[in-house]
């Protein structure tokens, strides 16, 4: 783990609407505690059944949340964007991480202590509000990806995904190359394929003018037709 080249001022400049709702002494005790990380590309953040000491808000680069199944299988159950915060669900139900926090990227964090937030949590009832949403709305994403992958074909797992990848990272400025390198092991873990399989399944959507393979980056080529693969599965 390194420590980061951005200021504490900028960090919560950036951090400015994530903090909205908290009252102004909260904010200051939170700067008063809060440190600024920066960890390489596929450094744990925090790993499966540790306890959960911090909250985490992403600034900059990528972060997946990953967990270990049957056979020490990974499947990937979440990505994080910047200003995007994370690691604090196990802490608001008392239980150990149930999921890998690590780089996808080299990022930068803001790590705010969960002694400090739960109190402010729990007394601040719009705060409270914020973090039960965003824990819903992150539960429903799972839920619905978790019954893509086990009922659709391996076509449909991945064109969903390719999908979920340009909801999730969006375009760079050709319009149409996605704005995230991953590589076929992560996207096989975001899949629930293996690594062949996505191999395979990417040269043939390559071979049907569907994508543009370039190294690891991915152009789509005919969005409407992975729309319709992923829906129809």
């Amino acid at each position: 783990m390194q420590h980061t080249h951005i200021s504490f001022d900028e960090a919560f400049e950036m951090m400015s609407d994530l903090l909205d709702g908290f009252t102004p002494e909260q904010i200051e005790k939170i700067k008063d505690n809060a440190t600024l990380h920066t960890y390489k590309k596929n450094e744990i953040i925090y790993d499966c059944g540790e306890h959960p000491t911090y909250m985490y808000c992403l600034l900059q680069g990528k972060v997946k949340l990953s967990r270990k199944g049957y056979g020490d299988k990974t499947t990937i159950v979440q990505v994080i964007n910047p200003m995007q915060c994370f690691g604090y669900s196990a802490a608001i139900i008392e239980i150990d991480h149930l999921n890998i926090a690590s780089a996808f990227e080299t990022c930068t964090l803001a790590r705010l202590p969960m002694h400090i937030m739960m109190p402010m949590i729990k007394s601040n009832p719009t705060v409270a509000w914020k973090f039960i949403i965003s824990i819903s709305k992150h539960l429903g994403v799972v839920l619905e990806r978790s019954v893509n992958m086990m009922q659709k074909r391996i076509q449909g797992r991945l064109a969903d995904t390719l999908i979920f990848m340009r909801d999730s990272y969006g375009y760079e400025e050709d319009g149409c190359t996605l704005a995230v390198t991953m590589s076929r092991e992560d996207i096989a873990c975001l899949s629930n394929m293996t690594t062949s399989n996505v191999i395979r399944t990417l040269s043939l959507f390559a071979s049907d003018e569907l994508i543009m393979l370039e190294k690891k980056r991915i152009k789509i080529l005919d969005e409407d037709a992975l729309v319709r693969i992923s829906e129809y599965g």
